[in-house]
């Protein structure tokens, strides 16, 4: 019976101590994932730097082209239809369709 109780307690102990490792262990993971840029590919365009994190999401989604004319060309209002017009449900079109589509207004 003792032994058992010894046994019971040492083995609550070690799985104990090594939840706490993986607790302190994941939060290490956290703060990495964390402190990594989640957006870089409108990094290299100063006009991009200080848009919002949703308009940092859809300009990662865009092909080069598209990003150019979205962060360089367009105004707030026209990123902000281009935004809308890729997120409506019926309208089923991707980020870049909605770019080029807006551009096509624009000349």
């Amino acid at each position: 019976m003792k032994i058992q109780k010894i046994i019971g307690l040492i083995t609550m102990a070690c799985c104990s101590y090594f939840g706490s490792v993986h607790a302190e262990n994941s939060q290490d993971l956290d703060g990495i994932v964390a402190a990594s840029p989640p957006y870089e590919r409108h990094h290299y365009k100063k006009e991009c730097k200080n848009f919002s994190e949703e308009t940092k999401r859809f300009s990662d989604k865009l092909n080069d082209s598209n990003l150019k004319t979205f962060c360089e060309d367009f105004n707030d209002a026209q990123r902000q239809q281009a935004m809308q017009m890729a997120s409506q449900k019926g309208m089923n079109m991707t980020p870049d369709q909605a770019v080029e589509m807006v551009a096509a207004k624009k000349k």
